[in-house]
């Protein structure tokens, strides 16, 4: 939660109906998913809760509102406490495709809690997300709509003084679908490194180079790799693997065989021998073969 592990200085506020804000901007390149919001309740349970998703608009008048991206209501919020609400669909989130940021509501029937000029001394960042400041380029933080009758009509547009309401986006890297994320490879030193992997088969232009040392591997032979790894359909058998640094610099590719061989097991496919594509000698035995060019490499 960008509003860290404090309490709220107004723990009770009552206005009637309102909806209330913090607006966030994801603050790197990385893919992620909001699966909900956090809020904290007022020391009197609020009734009629519901919170939402929206994506924000530079012109924040009410003929220019934003597109509500997910919602969801809360029966029985517990008073005076952290409440976590999560939506039936996450919602995917980068920072190209909000360039203008998202906001994250909470919709009450009267109570809720509040403190005054929390943004007005600077933005707060938690992770991948930044609660961005009072400031009028920008729009200001802290929004609020007075008479909100629901989620769908909880887009914000009143502000009063950069206020924080302490409501927060719940953010992952984690694709909550588990669908498989589309491998990459990079040739950067001084190893190439798998951040993601979706693994169906040990491709041929691999293997051929297994012997390699990964620091000595181009950008060049890097891009066949990463190709033979793009998910296609069929779904790949491992629909999703987070493999960070499955390769060691000495250039072993033992590891990176044996999830592929599990994989199949699992999938209950018969499992070959991966050979040496050059003299056809299985590499669990090609280590010491004199006349195999695999025969040398570190397993």
């Amino acid at each position: 939660m960008v509003f860290g592990t404090g309490t709220p200085a107004a723990p009770n506020e009552t206005d009637g109906r309102i909806a209330l804000s913090t607006g966030f901007v994801i603050n790197d390149a990385g893919t992620y998913w909001c699966t909900g919001v956090e809020f904290y309740a007022a020391s009197s349970a609020p009734s009629g809760v519901s919170v939402a998703l929206w994506s924000r608009v530079t012109d924040e008048s009410p003929s220019g509102l934003g597109t509500l991206l997910a919602s969801k209501a809360l029966a029985a919020p517990v008073a005076g406490q952290r409440n976590r609400v999560l939506f039936d669909t996450p919602v995917q989130v980068t920072a190209a495709a909000y360039a203008n940021g998202l906001y994250a509501t909470v919709r009450t029937a009267n109570n809720y809690v509040a403190t005054g000029g929390y943004f007005a001394s600077g933005p707060q960042t938690s992770g991948p997300i930044t609660a961005y400041q009072n400031k009028a380029s920008i729009g200001f933080n802290g929004r609020f709509k007075v008479g909100a009758t629901g989620a769908a009509d909880s887009y914000p547009t009143g502000t009063f003084g950069g206020g924080g309401y302490w409501v927060s986006p719940v953010i992952t890297d984690v694709n909550p679908s588990g669908e498989p994320v589309e491998a990459s490879l990079s040739a950067t030193s001084p190893r190439a490194t798998m951040t993601a992997v979706a693994v169906e088969a040990i491709p041929a232009t691999l293997l051929a180079f297994a012997s390699l040392p990964i620091m000595e591997m181009t950008a060049a032979q890097v891009e066949p790799i990463s190709a033979a790894f793009t998910a296609t359909s069929p779904r790949p058998v491992m629909s999703f693997a987070a493999v960070s640094s499955i390769v060691p610099a000495s250039g072993s590719f033992e590891p990176l065989l044996d999830m592929v061989r599990n994989a199949k097991r699992q999938a209950g496919q018969r499992v070959r021998a991966v050979a040496c594509p050059r003299c056809g000698t299985p590499l669990e035995h090609a280590r010491g073969v004199a006349h195999c060019p695999m025969g040398d490499w570190v397993g």
